[in-house]
């Protein structure tokens, strides 16, 4: 499930190119099995906090390229108004 946001967020060019899904998946996830593990420090929402902004920061690209954007979703539930 990650890969596939993570994909569509290279194909809209929001995340890099170059990235490997697979290596961003392992950056989210390590250092929460690391904590768990060890249980050298808290696993609390600052620290949750602080691993979006690492991660984030170095899978964004610098500035996306709009001419790139992917269409929006649409929800597979019919609307009903």
């Amino acid at each position: 499930m990650l890969r596939h946001v993570i994909q569509r967020a290279q194909a809209s060019g929001e995340f890099r190119e170059d990235m490997d899904a697979q290596l961003v998946i392992d950056m989210v996830y390590a250092p929460i099995y690391y904590r768990l593990l060890v249980r050298h420090e808290k696993l609390d929402k600052r620290f949750g906090d602080a691993l979006v902004d690492c991660v984030m920061a170095s899978v964004r690209q610098a500035s996306p390229d709009p001419s790139r954007r992917a269409s929006p979703r649409r929800s597979s539930s019919p609307h009903r108004g």
